[in-house]
């Protein structure tokens, strides 16, 4: 052990020495059996030896050189220091080979060589504890790094848990993100597919249509080169045609007179529309009026349920005052009686039992009226009130002999205000419910001058597509009328009839148009008061859920309130003429 710290010290040393490092399967070789130790002892104190001595004198004077533990090369000034006391020695027992060995030195230097060995021995002891002790230090330092690498190690294997499931997670949502725009982009180019093919046969059907009507407009010029021809032989038939002139006048003025009957037609509907729209707008005002009202109760109500919660409170609040006051007045503390209260206890013993009986019926007066309001508050009856203040009063006077229970009277208060709370706030909601009742009409009543006007604004448009088809009428007899001399032509003939077949087309088209507008306003008029309605029932049914559980956490706090107050409320012995006097004044 002593080689091994003895290394451990010569390779963290500074010095730049040349001795060898000791073994460490070795002990090491610092004192050997031919090692001879010279002690501190000094010849001359000693006992006197012969004279005929040399050197061994001298040699003996010598000191020994001391150790240091905290020497940075103590093992190797160990050694050093060895090697001269073994060579001293030696020299010393040459030059006494031949002299006579004196017991008592031999003893003086054994001992001082046992001494120098126990110096020897206590300074490598106290070497190796201190190495031991710098062992301990190393490897706690070294258990203490490992444990907060560990604590590290522990910390980023977390962190690395984390964010593997933050990158997974990540990684999901992404791959969702990507089908749903996959689907999306699918879909779109479906769609793009089908109008792209919807316009192509759009463009194949315009095109056959354009051909076709180039080919008529061919036709048509080939036509009306031929009846340019014809003019100036059916200009000598004109003067005997235009009899028929007249006749299409006579339809004119029929037409106008058709006209100006739709002209009135329309602007009655408009007037029509006009008065639905004002009317929408009153019953747009008065509902906000009565939601205003509504909010109005609402926060009333608000104020009474909070006003209600605060009385609730200051009568708990007095009720636990009065609980104490009774405790204090029942049970009076003899440490804390004063001369006035037992002159006052004297005085109320002392007085007549007219005071007793009258305080006494006072109470029961009292309690009775405040049951009798309590029932009437809760039933809401005058005759099943009346039943139940009969069977309590009854109860009250078949108990008139006994003394009435601490806190009853509080209790019956206490009932008496929940049961006007619950009568306002039932009155309130009453309210709420007929101002709701009454914009629901009013909303139904918007509804259906709004579908009145939706079937006004169709039947204007079909009458002013009925106008725009009337007038196209009046311009092509006008036309007529300015070509008669056209009429008999049979070309001509037929070339009108192709226009006026056209035109009709073009109406009824039109017209059907207009209705399938009509038609679908007022189907989507129909999904969005289907849709209104699903809501308000929803609506509906969600406040009657609350107020289902409103009035049954009602009941359940009043009857837990009652509970309690009743459980609250101790049973007290037969009390004595003062002790009933004292409890008549605390109530």
């Amino acid at each position: 052990m002593a080689g091994e710290f003895s290394a451990h010290i010569s390779r963290s040393s500074t010095h730049n020495t040349r001795a060898e490092p000791p073994d460490r399967n070795k002990s090491p070789n610092f004192i050997t059996d031919e090692t001879e130790f010279v002690g501190k002892g000094n010849i001359r104190t000693s006992t006197p030896i012969s004279k005929h001595r040399r050197s061994r004198s001298k040699s003996g004077t010598r000191n020994a050189i001391p150790l240091s533990l905290s020497d940075e090369h103590f093992y190797e000034d160990l050694e050093a220091y060895v090697r001269e006391m073994s060579a001293t020695r030696q020299a010393g027992a040459a030059m006494e080979a031949g002299q006579e060995q004196d017991l008592w030195s031999q003893l003086q230097q054994k001992e001082s060589d046992l001494l120098l060995a126990a110096e020897l021995g206590k300074a490598l002891l106290d070497k190796n504890e201190e190495l031991k002790k710098e062992q301990e230090r190393v490897t706690e330092e070294y258990s203490k790094k490992l444990e907060e690498l560990e604590q590290e190690k522990h910390l980023l294997r977390r962190r690395l848990d984390t964010t593997q499931g933050e990158y997974e997670a990540r990684l999901l949502e992404l791959q969702n993100d990507i089908r749903e725009l996959t689907s999306k982009i699918d879909s779109r180019d479906t769609s793009v597919k089908q109008r792209d093919e919807e316009k192509a046969s759009l463009i194949a059907e315009l095109t056959a249509q354009n051909s076709r009507l180039t080919v008529q407009l061919k036709e048509s010029s080939a036509t009306e080169a031929n009846l340019l021809a014809q003019l100036e032989g059916l200009k000598d038939q004109c003067s005997m045609r235009k009899t028929s002139l007249q006749d299409h006048v006579q339809s004119l003025e029929s037409l106008k007179s058709e006209l100006a009957m739709v002209t009135d037609k329309k602007s009655d509907l408009e007037r029509r529309l006009t008065g639905s729209l004002q009317d929408k707008e009153n019953l747009m005002q008065q509902l906000d009026e009565a939601n205003d009202r509504i909010r109005a109760l609402e926060r009333q109500l608000k104020e009474q349920e909070h006003l209600y919660q605060n009385t609730l409170k200051e009568l708990e609040r007095l009720q636990r005052s009065h609980d104490t006051l009774a405790e204090r007045i029942g049970a009076p503390d003899p440490i804390d009686t004063t001369d006035t209260a037992r002159s006052l206890h004297a005085e109320m013993e002392a007085g007549p039992d007219e005071d007793d009986s009258w305080l006494r019926s006072e109470a029961i007066q009292v309690y009775k009226e405040l049951r009798t309001l309590a029932l009437q508050l809760n039933t809401g009856h005058d005759d099943d009130s009346g039943l139940h203040s009969d069977l309590s009063l009854t109860s009250l006077d078949g108990e008139e002999g006994e003394t009435l229970r601490r806190g009853a009277l509080a209790a019956a208060c206490a009932d008496a205000v929940a049961a006007y709370a619950t009568l306002e706030g039932s009155r309130v909601r009453d309210s709420i419910a007929a101002h709701a009742r009454r914009a629901l009409e009013r909303e139904r009543q918007i509804d259906e001058k709004n579908e009145i006007i939706a079937d006004l604004s169709s039947k204007l448009s079909v009458a002013e597509v009925e106008l725009r088809a009337a007038a196209e009428e009046r311009d092509k007899l006008l036309n007529d009328a300015n070509y008669s001399s056209l009429q008999n032509d049979e070309a001509v003939t037929k070339a009108r009839q192709e226009r006026d077949e056209a035109i009709e087309r073009k109406k009824a088209a039109e017209v059907a148009l207009a209705k399938t507008r009509v038609e679908l306003m007022q189907a989507n008029s129909q999904l969005y008061e289907a849709v209104r309605q699903k809501v308000d029932l929803g609506q509906q049914l969600e406040q009657w859920q609350m107020d289902m559980q409103e009035l049954i956490d009602e009941q359940m706090k009043h009857k837990l309130t009652t509970q309690e107050k009743r459980r609250k409320l101790p049973e007290q012995p037969p009390p004595t003429r003062t002790s009933r006097l004292l409890g008549f004044f605390h109530r």
